[in-house]
């Protein structure tokens, strides 16, 4: 909702809030357009975004980026000339340099009266034990870290002297981290001249001169709790998750929530239809017949069909601009990107789950055609180099939108356009509002879209242009399993699957051969556009073990890598599986898809454990998501330490994956 606010109004508003502007080295003016990158342009942007969704994150500040060349007559009279050009209130702050941040909280706390602003930019002295000590050892550390705690742990208790620096707290010290080792994980210790990363007790007990046998043990700081539930327990909590279904769904279809999501979302209502399926299968069927009404000419499937009775949602039917394409359904209003086809998996379990078996295979004839045409579009207009992986043109059309692994391809793109900044800057303004979380290159995804829609959506040449083309590991191993279960419904309808079995097999070999980093065991995305692995420490580089993907030799090596990594496996000691390595200096459990615990992803994984093996871990995840829900509520994602609710209330995919959990434990 939109409220116009007179000038008195307005300029209350404006002495209420610090406005940063940041002016880029980019734009154009007249005939001269910039190209070249500037990188104290791309550091002053990327620590901005931080300080906004972090030290800033809640606070009376707004940040606008704008290209400096399109706008240099406005601030050059004011004395900057040398982007980057970092305004305050209209004022210079900084140019021609990345800015101080702790002069930069200073100033803004010192505007808003706020202390908390100024001392979180304050330079703390890092804890030092026995500084006399001459062989220093210095330790790069979060608090959020598993392998850091751990660390700390073993220092302290054998009394071993060391500086500790936060890197939660130091820019200075994250970007140390990268220097010295190239990567972002933790904990980087240095002693004696040696880095060692991650906790090599081994190596430093021998660096140290600690013989095993003074060595004192470790405790971990967080004991291990499988959950466990009675059968009325189980009951009770099943039919809450019902009740979040009812309250969500409208006529025909079901909201993923009533405030933020009040529109048709692709994958949610994927993942929805299975929680129907468990007792109104009549409803699975009704969810996948409305949202495949949406379904373009050409088999691509929007990853949004708006609701006509909530025309106030940004980004709505405008911002897309999908009707450039020619393909949307008359009467219908849609994104222009698209998101894992779960549909096929989600739908075939109906021959189990319905017991009307005739009612079933009544459905699988109807949605069977529309799921083939999308599985179709897929192979044939997003694998440009029919290498049998497809490809991504958006961010959020993984479903992970400000994942970890975007954050290289996106920073790539330097130079944008007016309208992507001016999308920014109104999403800002929603955020600033509280309508919409905080979210970090808005300008950039919006440039997407407007290269998508100027291209009229058509994918050929949308992928001889595009500056984001990514090979997705989650999105490819999503699409592998669906084949294999979009098989299984045509055999059960009496159509040949040799084509879905056939393009499965591919696309599982293209994953092994392309995605699988045999150095690292490890699933990594694929950048097209800049032809190299995307290495970030996510959840999703796992995700081809519930398609089955890996051989058992390579499964094994998958699952021993992710036991190396934070991500709370070996000791089970997070509420469930979080979203990003704990030991990445970057992670943030409260932020989306930069660490919080997600239900579907975790649903994903305890197949993919159980089809390896690894029984109880799977039983820890299931029985974990269950108490999540029970305990904390039906909501969007869950910090993994704290098991707090983050995001929507109420949830539908959280409530519909539960009943699928607690369901199987009943033996409904």
């Amino acid at each position: 909702m939109h409220v116009l606010l007179d000038k008195k109004q307005e300029n209350m508003v404006k002495k209420k809030t610090v406005r940063l502007t940041l002016y880029r080295y980019a734009g154009k003016f007249l005939f001269f357009r910039i190209k070249k990158r500037c990188t104290e342009c791309n550091i002053s942007y990327t620590i901005l975004q931080r300080l906004m969704s972090e030290q800033l994150h809640g606070k009376p500040v707004a940040l606008r980026i704008v290209p400096w060349l399109d706008n240099f007559w406005k601030v050059i009279w004011r004395g900057g000339w040398h982007a980057p050009i970092l305004t305050v209130n209209g004022k210079v702050f900084s140019q021609g340099r990345v800015p101080d941040v702790p002069k930069l909280l200073s100033t803004i706390g010192k505007i808003l009266k706020d202390k908390s602003i100024i001392q979180s930019g304050e330079v703390k002295i890092d804890k030092v034990i026995s500084p006399e000590k001459e062989s220093a050892i210095t330790v790069y550390f979060s608090p959020a870290c598993p392998h850091c705690r751990l660390l700390l742990s073993y220092l302290n208790n054998n009394g071993i002297q060391y500086s500790g620096k936060d890197v939660t707290l130091s820019e200075s010290a994250r970007k140390d981290v990268e220097r010295l080792t190239g990567r972002l994980s933790i904990p980087v210790i240095i002693v004696k001249g040696e880095i060692i990363q991650g906790f090599d007790k081994s190596r430093l007990n021998d660096l140290l001169g600690v013989l095993p046998e003074d060595e004192k043990p470790v405790k971990a700081d967080i004991q291990k709790i499988i959950p466990h539930f009675t059968n009325s327990r189980l009951r009770e909590i099943h039919q809450k998750a019902v009740n979040v279904l009812d309250k969500n769904r409208l006529k025909c279809w079901t909201m993923p929530s009533t405030r933020l999501y009040p529109h048709l979302w692709n994958w949610d209502s994927g993942f929805i239809s299975l929680g129907y399926l468990h007792y109104d299968p009549e409803k699975a069927y009704t969810e996948l017949r409305s949202l495949f009404r949406g379904q373009w000419s050409d088999g691509f499937l929007p990853h949004i069909i708006f609701n006509p009775e909530y025309n106030n949602h940004f980004p709505g039917p405008g911002y897309w601009k999908a009707d450039n394409s020619g393909k949307v359904p008359a009467g219908k209003f849609t994104s222009g990107i698209g998101q894992p086809p779960v549909h096929a998996t989600m739908i075939a379990r109906a021959i189990k789950l319905d017991p009307d078996k005739e009612r079933a295979l009544s459905f699988f004839k109807e949605i069977y055609p529309k799921l083939k045409k999308l599985h179709d579009f897929y192979f044939t207009q997003r694998d440009p180099y029919s290498e049998n992986l497809v490809s991504i043109v958006h961010p959020w059309e993984s479903g992970l939108d400000n994942a970890p692994l975007w954050d290289e391809p996106l920073a790539a793109i330097t130079d944008t356009s007016e309208w992507a900044l001016n999308m920014q800057q109104k999403y800002d303004e929603l955020a600033q509002k509280g309508d919409r979380p905080k979210r970090i290159y808005i300008e950039k995804y919006s440039y997407l879209v407007e290269n998508m829609y100027k291209n009229n959506y058509n994918w050929e040449k949308i992928s001889e242009n595009h500056p984001f083309l990514i090979q997705g590991v989650l999105f490819n191993s999503i699409l592998c399993k669906s084949e294999l279960d979009l098989g299984n419904i045509a055999e059960f309808i009496g159509y040949s699957a040799d084509i879905h079995y056939d393009r499965a097999d591919k696309v599982k070999m293209a994953i092994n051969k392309k995605l699988f980093d045999e150095a690292e065991g490890i699933y990594y995305n694929f950048d097209l556009v800049h032809q190299k692995h995307i290495k970030r420490d996510t959840i999703f580089s796992y995700m081809p073990l519930f398609a089955g993907i890996p051989d058992r030799e390579m499964g094994k090596t998958v699952l021993d890598t992710l036991g190396t990594h934070c991500f709370c496996i070996a000791d089970m000691d997070c509420v469930a599986i979080p979203s990003y390595d704990m030991c990445q200096v970057d992670f943030d459990g409260e932020f989306y898809w930069r660490g919080p615990v997600w239900i579907n992803i975790n649903w994903y994984l305890a197949q993919g454990f159980r089809q390896y093996g690894e029984t109880e871990l799977a039983e820890w995840i299931e029985n974990s998501l269950i108490d999540l829900a029970d305990r904390k509520g039906f909501y969007e994602y869950y910090d993994p330490n704290s098991g707090i609710g983050l995001g929507e209330k109420d949830f539908s995919w959280t409530a519909a994956l539960i009943i699928d959990l607690v369901a199987d434990r009943l033996k409904l």
